[in-house]
């Protein structure tokens, strides 16, 4: 993986499940084994490394176009991906100027 990101690469000290079972983190669009897909993304929720691991995953969608990353399906991440973009494009109404003259309450 060689993508160039301000996110580093999530590197853990101890083995992670992700790294010692790929197979179990392994999901294609249209996967039907529920069971397998929920006990890896439980599996894989319950690192530490999680939440650096889905802001990685989010940051290089060409790096993990499937599979479960930080608990997630490539599904959940284009959802997460597309409501980060919104936030970006129009600040919450608490966070806008309000017009000349005028007050935010």
């Amino acid at each position: 993986m060689n993508t160039p990101t301000a996110i580093p690469f999530p590197r853990s000290e101890t083995p992670t499940a992700c790294r010692t079972s790929p197979a179990l983190f392994t999901h294609e669009p249209g996967d039907t084994d529920r069971e397998r897909t929920a006990k890896a993304r439980k599996v894989c929720s319950a690192y530490t490394l999680a939440p650096t691991c889905l802001k990685w995953a989010l940051a290089n969608a060409d790096e993990v176009p499937t599979g479960i990353w930080a608990g997630t399906t490539a599904l959940q991440r284009r959802i997460l991906r597309a409501r980060l973009a919104n936030r970006r494009v129009a600040p919450p109404a608490a966070l806008r100027t309000a017009p000349p003259g005028r007050c935010r309450s």
